[in-house]
Protein backbone atom coordinates (compact mmCIF):
# COMPACT_ATOMS: atom_id res chain seq x y z
CA UNK A 1 0.00 0.00 0.00
CA UNK A 2 1.41 3.55 -0.62
CA UNK A 3 1.85 5.49 2.72
CA UNK A 4 0.85 8.91 1.02
CA UNK A 5 1.12 10.57 -2.02
CA UNK A 6 2.44 13.10 0.12
CA UNK A 7 5.55 11.97 0.46
CA UNK A 8 8.61 14.35 2.10
CA UNK A 9 11.05 14.40 0.17
CA UNK A 10 15.10 15.49 1.14
CA UNK A 11 17.60 16.14 -1.63
CA UNK A 12 18.41 18.08 -4.00
CA UNK A 13 15.41 16.80 -6.30
CA UNK A 14 17.22 16.33 -9.90
CA UNK A 15 15.22 13.02 -9.54
CA UNK A 16 11.82 12.93 -7.55
CA UNK A 17 10.48 9.74 -5.85
CA UNK A 18 6.79 9.92 -7.27
CA UNK A 19 4.75 6.85 -5.89
CA UNK A 20 6.54 3.70 -4.42
CA UNK A 21 3.67 0.30 -4.09
CA UNK A 22 4.26 -3.33 -3.48
CA UNK A 23 2.76 -6.06 -5.74
CA UNK A 24 2.89 -9.85 -5.63
CA UNK A 25 5.30 -11.53 -8.55
CA UNK A 26 1.94 -11.35 -10.66
CA UNK A 27 2.21 -7.21 -10.65
CA UNK A 28 -0.91 -7.44 -8.17
CA UNK A 29 -0.92 -4.53 -5.86
CA UNK A 30 -1.25 -6.06 -2.39
CA UNK A 31 -0.70 -4.77 1.43
CA UNK A 32 0.06 -7.86 2.89
CA UNK A 33 2.07 -11.24 2.02
CA UNK A 34 2.78 -14.56 4.15
CA UNK A 35 6.47 -15.28 4.84
CA UNK A 36 8.15 -16.41 2.35
CA UNK A 37 6.19 -14.81 -0.46
CA UNK A 38 7.84 -13.13 -3.19
CA UNK A 39 7.56 -9.14 -2.83
CA UNK A 40 8.13 -6.81 -5.66
CA UNK A 41 9.13 -3.32 -4.28
CA UNK A 42 7.92 -0.39 -7.55
CA UNK A 43 9.74 2.84 -8.03
CA UNK A 44 8.23 5.15 -9.99
CA UNK A 45 10.86 8.20 -10.74
CA UNK A 46 10.39 11.52 -12.05
CA UNK A 47 13.85 13.23 -14.16
CA UNK A 48 13.82 16.72 -13.64
CA UNK A 49 17.49 16.56 -14.89
CA UNK A 50 19.57 13.80 -16.30
CA UNK A 51 22.13 12.61 -14.01
CA UNK A 52 25.04 10.15 -14.66
CA UNK A 53 25.75 8.35 -11.63
CA UNK A 54 23.01 8.07 -9.52
CA UNK A 55 23.03 4.71 -6.70
CA UNK A 56 19.68 3.89 -5.52
CA UNK A 57 18.84 2.25 -2.42
CA UNK A 58 15.97 0.81 -0.39
CA UNK A 59 15.73 -0.83 3.30
CA UNK A 60 13.03 -2.95 4.87
CA UNK A 61 12.25 -1.10 8.34
CA UNK A 62 10.15 -2.82 11.09
CA UNK A 63 7.32 -0.75 12.52
CA UNK A 64 9.33 -0.89 15.92
CA UNK A 65 12.11 0.88 13.84
CA UNK A 66 14.26 -2.09 13.58
CA UNK A 67 16.38 -2.10 9.90
CA UNK A 68 15.63 -5.21 8.65
CA UNK A 69 17.36 -5.41 5.36
CA UNK A 70 18.74 -2.52 3.52
CA UNK A 71 21.03 -2.60 -0.12
CA UNK A 72 21.51 -0.22 -2.71
CA UNK A 73 21.90 -0.70 -6.70
CA UNK A 74 25.89 -0.07 -5.76
CA UNK A 75 25.90 -2.63 -3.52
CA UNK A 76 24.26 -4.96 -5.34
CA UNK A 77 27.19 -4.56 -8.21
CA UNK A 78 25.30 -2.31 -10.58
CA UNK A 79 27.69 0.24 -10.42
CA UNK A 80 26.49 3.85 -10.68
CA UNK A 81 23.11 4.23 -13.17
CA UNK A 82 22.60 6.51 -15.82
CA UNK A 83 19.01 8.04 -15.31
CA UNK A 84 18.12 10.60 -18.27
CA UNK A 85 14.50 9.56 -18.09
CA UNK A 86 11.22 9.18 -16.07
CA UNK A 87 10.39 5.82 -15.19
CA UNK A 88 9.97 2.67 -12.62
CA UNK A 89 12.72 0.36 -11.15
CA UNK A 90 11.27 -3.19 -9.63
CA UNK A 91 13.21 -4.28 -6.59
CA UNK A 92 12.37 -8.13 -6.36
CA UNK A 93 12.70 -9.30 -2.99
CA UNK A 94 12.77 -13.28 -3.35
CA UNK A 95 11.11 -16.10 -0.68
CA UNK A 96 10.87 -12.93 1.82
CA UNK A 97 11.64 -14.52 5.57
CA UNK A 98 10.63 -11.96 7.53
CA UNK A 99 7.45 -12.38 10.74
CA UNK A 100 4.68 -11.46 11.36
CA UNK A 101 4.27 -7.56 11.54
CA UNK A 102 3.87 -4.30 9.59
CA UNK A 103 7.06 -2.59 7.88
CA UNK A 104 7.96 -0.08 6.01
CA UNK A 105 9.95 0.81 2.76
CA UNK A 106 12.08 3.45 2.50
CA UNK A 107 13.75 4.43 -0.73
CA UNK A 108 16.72 6.94 -1.43
CA UNK A 109 18.33 7.92 -4.56
CA UNK A 110 22.56 9.67 -4.19
CA UNK A 111 24.85 10.57 -6.26
CA UNK A 112 28.53 9.02 -6.38
CA UNK A 113 29.70 11.47 -4.06
CA UNK A 114 26.66 10.18 -1.75
CA UNK A 115 24.73 13.56 -1.93
CA UNK A 116 20.78 13.16 -1.36
CA UNK A 117 19.20 13.55 -4.37
CA UNK A 118 16.20 11.77 -2.75
CA UNK A 119 14.94 10.13 -0.23
CA UNK A 120 11.73 9.04 1.32
CA UNK A 121 11.23 7.56 4.43
CA UNK A 122 8.09 5.36 4.81
CA UNK A 123 7.29 5.43 1.02
CA UNK A 124 5.34 2.82 1.44
CA UNK A 125 3.77 -0.19 3.80
CA UNK A 126 3.17 -3.81 4.02
CA UNK A 127 2.11 -6.40 6.30
CA UNK A 128 3.46 -9.92 7.34
CA UNK A 129 1.57 -12.67 8.12
CA UNK A 130 2.27 -15.80 9.56
CA UNK A 131 0.68 -19.39 9.47
CA UNK A 132 2.52 -20.70 12.74
CA UNK A 133 3.30 -19.24 15.94
CA UNK A 134 6.75 -18.27 15.31
CA UNK A 135 8.30 -15.22 16.94
CA UNK A 136 11.18 -12.60 16.12
CA UNK A 137 12.41 -10.98 12.78
CA UNK A 138 13.44 -13.58 10.73
CA UNK A 139 12.54 -17.18 9.77
CA UNK A 140 15.38 -19.16 9.63
CA UNK A 141 15.47 -22.52 7.67
CA UNK A 142 15.85 -25.56 10.60
CA UNK A 143 15.12 -28.82 11.23
CA UNK A 144 14.70 -30.91 14.34
CA UNK A 145 17.19 -34.12 14.83
CA UNK A 146 15.44 -36.15 17.84
CA UNK A 147 17.06 -39.15 19.26
CA UNK A 148 14.59 -39.87 21.91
Amino acid sequence: EEASSDYVHIGSGEIRIAKVYVTDKEEKKKSAFETSQDIVVNIEYNVKKPLNKTNIGVSIIRNDGLCCYGTSTKDDDLGFLSISKSGCIRFVLKDVALLAGRYGINVGVEDDLRNGIDYVDQAAMFDIYTVNEEVGAFYLEHKWELDI
